[in-house]
């Protein structure tokens, strides 16, 4: 089979993610449980369930700061006398924001997110797309994230591993 086809098909392949079982690989204080899980319902919940809870949205957090971060809104200065006049205000403008495609990737994993979706089924593009745009050397994220950071991408690179 050609390589071309071989990308296709691969990408084109469903995967299954489980959040919830990254409760042993995250690094979570109580602070950030507090954080995670400000509603009572979730207080209700058993120990280890709300630990899983708290492990699935510690990854979508991540993930969203991860993309925020690789996708950062770009400023430009305004022209001429204006600037002058606002003393150097900027304006946001379209560089580094995301093209079509890479908001239909995002929107999809937003889904997932939003929908609070701990068991998701996902296409190996989307899981490929996430790692090569957000899981790069060249990533900034606060201090506070970088455990969390590296858990997340070391999830994506595992997944495109078994898919080779």
């Amino acid at each position: 089979m050609g390589q071309v086809r071989r990308q296709l098909l691969q990408a084109a392949r469903k995967i299954t993610i489980d959040f919830q079982t990254l409760k042993d690989r995250l690094s979570v204080t109580a602070t950030d449980i507090k954080n995670l899980c400000p509603d009572a319902a979730s207080w209700k919940l058993k120990p280890e369930q709300r630990r899983s809870l708290v492990a699935a949205r510690a990854v979508w957090y991540t993930m969203d700061k991860l993309v925020q971060a690789a996708f950062p809104p770009p400023e430009a200065p305004l022209p001429g006398p204006l600037a002058a006049l606002l003393g150097g205000v900027t304006i946001p403008s379209n560089q580094g924001s995301m093209d079509r495609t890479d908001g239909k990737m995002w929107a999809a994993w937003l889904e997932i997110i939003q929908q609070e979706i701990f068991k998701a089924e996902v296409s190996m593009e989307m899981v490929t797309w996430f790692r090569k745009r957000c899981c790069g050397e060249g990533i900034k994220v606060a201090p506070a994230l970088s455990q969390w950071r590296e858990v997340v991408c070391v999830l994506f690179e595992e997944l495109c591993r078994e898919e080779l």
